[in-house]
């Protein structure tokens, strides 16, 4: 898995196209997630068969050793995976629209120039703010106020 940053341009604004591109991306990450999240599950329940039907009885504790040693690597790759997961859902999140409260707007728009000119390029454009923009919009916004401090 690796990780994709996404940088967005004050100057012009993704399109309804270019958003609906890398929400694909991220689905399809987190689809991949899953799949390899049940391919390791398998690869497990495989493993742990043929260990069981190879000491068959006989060397009852090395089985259980081997199983216990393959469990550790197996917990991690899970949870890497589970947390990639999850990363992709949050990241498809972030470009859910949304409505913003008009009096949001008008703040962010009288505090700074550039989100000014952002959110009149986005309305230009014919679409809604998503809401990793809002969230770049509200930072902005402090940034200028001057409560945010370095």
């Amino acid at each position: 898995m690796r990780k994709t940053t996404i940088q967005i341009s004050l100057d012009t604004p993704p399109t309804k196209g270019e958003l609906a591109e890398i929400r694909a991306r991220f689905t399809r990450s987190g689809q991949l997630a899953s799949v390899a999240e049940y391919g390791l599950l398998l690869l497990m329940c495989v493993f742990t068969v043929a260990i069981i039907t190879h000491t068959q009885g006989r060397n009852t504790a090395t089985g259980i050793l081997s199983v216990a040693l393959m469990a550790v690597p197996y917990a991690f790759a899970k949870r890497f995976l589970r947390n990639a997961k999850h990363s992709a859902q949050r990241d498809v999140e972030n470009l859910d629209y949304m409505e913003v409260n008009p009096n949001d707007l008008s703040n962010f728009m009288q505090r700074n120039d550039q989100a000014r000119h952002y959110i009149q390029s986005v309305r230009e454009s014919g679409r809604q703010l998503t809401l990793m923009e809002v969230k770049m919009l509200h930072l902005l916004a402090r940034d200028q106020k001057g409560e945010r401090h370095a």
